[in-house]
């Protein structure tokens, strides 16, 4: 199978699937076309696509946050569950993407095939916790998805946490 098949296929079916399933095969694509690049600065680019197709939300707001933090925060959320490996997955997902930055700015970088390693596990992991983690499981929408990470991030309690409580 062809990535144009593929693409020609999620493109067909679009409109029958949800924002999380849409957002999960495009990032899918963008790491599949990664994999066909011979340049490191472009595979490492086309995964920082992935991510981003991934994770970002509401980019029409007037106000956002860095896309760095945006996007090594939420990572940290949905990949990690202990705040010792959110903070580490946080602080490396920073690194890398300073990367991606230098890269969109036009400061020359290297990019080397460890970074593209860790990226591209980076990716793996998000897209498997999306799609497996019973928390993450239940939302349809990346933007309810992302709104849940954010209560979370300001500590209220989930409607499980709540249940246990009374």
């Amino acid at each position: 199978v062809h990535i144009s098949d593929v693409y020609k296929k999620f493109n067909e079916n679009h409109d029958r699937i949800s924002d999380k399933e849409s957002r999960i095969l495009n990032a899918i694509l963008w790491v599949g076309k990664a994999h066909t690049e011979l340049d490191n600065k472009i595979y490492f680019l086309e995964l920082c696509f992935a991510l981003e197709s991934l994770l970002q939300v509401d980019t029409d707001k007037f106000i956002n946050p860095s896309i760095t933090y945006s996007i090594s925060s939420n990572c940290a959320m949905i990949s990690a569950d202990k705040y010792e490996d959110r903070k580490n997955v946080m602080s490396k997902l920073k690194q890398l993407y300073s990367i991606r930055s230098k890269l969109a700015h036009g400061k020359n970088s290297d990019v080397s095939n460890l970074e593209c390693e860790q990226l591209f596990m980076y990716i793996s992991y998000l897209l498997a916790d999306l799609a497996n983690k019973e928390i993450w499981k239940r939302y349809s929408s990346m933007h309810e998805l992302m709104q849940e990470i954010e209560n979370q991030k300001l500590g209220k309690l989930t409607d499980c946490e709540t249940d246990s409580i009374e």
